[in-house]
C-alpha cells in the first residue's frame, strides 16, 4: 500500500505539471479570443461607418452628375419603397462596390479565426476539467490509503508491543536439545526433592537436561539461554550482567537456584511438569 501511495503521487505531480500546461493554453486562448472579439467589434464599426459614409458619397456623386434632379424628390417622397431606395443607393455605389467587398471579406475572415479560437478555448477547458477530475479522484483515494496505511501501522506497532510483553512475561523457555528422556530417567533414579524447600542436585540435573541437554552455552535464537534457559530480563533481574549461555556453569546454577526459591519451580512450566517437581 505504501508503494501505491508513491506511485499515486507520482501520478499527481504528473498531473499537476499536465493541469499547469492546459491552464496555460486555456488563458492563452481565452487572451486570443477576446483580442479578436475586439478587432472583430471594430472591423464591425469601422465598416458600417465607412459604408454609410461611402454610400452617400456616391450618392451625392451621382446626382451632381445627373440631369435628374427628380429623382432624390421621388426617393424622398412617401411613394418611394425601402426596396427601392436600397437599389438605388446600389445602384448609385457602384463605383465603392469593391472596397466594401474588402472590408467584408476582413470581416469574414476576423469570423472565421474568433470561431477557430473559441473551439480552441472550448477544447482546453474540457481538458483543464478532466485533469482535474483526475487530479480530485487520486487525492481521495491518496487521503484514504494514507488512513488505512496508519491504522496497519498502528495495529503493527501494537501486536509488537503486545509480543514483548507476552516474551517478557513468559517464564522460562521450553525445553531444548532432546534432553527430557534423561532428565526423565535421573528422576526415577533419584530421592524424590521437596517442591517448596531447596532444590537437590539430582534435581537441576533433571531441570538442565530437559531445558538444555545439560548444555551450559545453549543458544537457539529463541530468546531464551544457557542451561536454565534464562531470558534476558529474567537473567538481570536476578542481578547478573551479559548472558546466561555466557556465564560459568557455578554461576548459572546459582541464579537457578535464587529464581527457584524466589518463585517456585512454576518458572519452568513444562519441564517441572514433566519432572513431577
Amino acid at each position: 500500500m505504501a508503494a501505491q501511495i508513491m506511485s499515486q503521487s507520482a501520478q499527481l505531480h504528473t498531473l499537476a505539471v499536465q493541469i499547469g500546461e492546459a491552464q496555460a493554453s486555456y488563458d492563452q486562448a481565452q487572451a486570443q479570443v477576446q483580442t479578436y472579439q475586439s478587432r472583430v467589434a471594430t472591423a464591425e464599426a469601422a465598416y458600417t461607418g465607412d459604408r454609410n459614409r461611402l454610400a452617400q458619397s456616391a450618392v451625392a456623386v451621382f446626382i451632381q452628375r445627373s440631369s435628374y434632379s427628380s429623382v432624390l424628390d421621388y426617393l424622398d417622397s412617401p411613394l418611394a419603397t425601402d426596396a427601392l431606395r436600397e437599389d438605388y443607393q446600389s445602384f448609385a455605389s457602384m463605383s465603392i462596390q469593391s472596397e466594401i467587398t474588402a472590408f467584408r471579406k476582413a470581416r469574414e475572415q476576423l469570423l472565421q479565426a474568433q470561431e477557430a479560437l473559441l473551439a480552441k478555448e472550448d477544447a482546453a477547458k474540457a481538458t483543464l476539467a478532466q485533469l482535474d477530475q483526475a487530479q480530485t479522484s487520486i487525492n481521495a483515494q491518496v487521503i484514504n490509503e494514507e488512513s488505512t496505511l496508519s491504522q496497519i501501522k498502528g495495529q503493527i506497532a501494537q501486536l509488537v508491543q503486545q509480543a514483548l510483553a507476552a516474551k517478557n512475561s513468559q517464564p522460562q523457555g521450553l525445553p531444548q536439545g532432546g534432553g527430557i528422556g534423561a532428565a526423565l530417567n535421573i528422576v526415577s533414579h533419584s530421592p524424590s526433592g521437596s517442591v517448596s524447600g531447596p532444590a537437590s542436585p539430582s534435581q537441576l540435573q533433571a531441570l538442565r537436561y530437559c531445558e538444555s541437554g545439560n548444555n551450559y552455552q545453549e543458544n537457539t535464537g529463541n530468546g531464551y539461554y544457557g542451561a536454565y534457559q534464562f531470558s534476558e530480563s529474567t537473567w538481570l533481574n536476578l542481578g547478573f550482567g551479559g548472558y546466561p549461555n555466557q556465564a560459568p556453569p557455578a554461576t548459572q546454577d546459582q541464579a537457578a537456584e535464587t529464581l527457584l526459591a524466589r518463585s517456585g519451580w512454576g518458572q519452568w512450566p513444562a519441564c517441572s511438569a514433566m519432572l513431577g517437581f
